[in-house]
């Protein structure tokens, strides 16, 4: 059974050039699906580093997509306990990177 989990990206402040998905994760089933595009991740910037992936403007376009498992917090993102509790009562699992 072929598995795929889909990921949501929320990244803001500094560390936001950590937030990479290396080759060998794609490999193994994760797929990036949206990234939050913001300030500190402006448009052409996610277009340039996450190809592929969905550009979108709004929280709610990945706390209410069905089909994303996991929301990767890189960043401050991952310090803002509001934002951990919203990605978990959406049910996603959080990965704080």
């Amino acid at each position: 059974m072929n598995t795929s989990i889909n990921i949501g990206l929320i990244a803001s402040g500094a560390g936001i050039q950590e937030a990479t998905l290396s080759s060998v994760s794609i490999q193994n089933g994760y797929q990036l699906k949206k990234v939050l595009i913001n300030e500190a991740l402006p448009a052409r910037m996610a277009e340039t580093k996450y190809p592929g992936a969905e550009l979108v403007e709004g929280l709610h376009a990945i706390l209410q997509d069905d089909s994303i498992n996991l929301v990767v917090l890189a960043g401050n993102a991952g310090s803002d306990l509001n934002l951990i509790k919203q990605v978990s009562d959406a049910g996603k699992y959080v990965r704080i990177i």
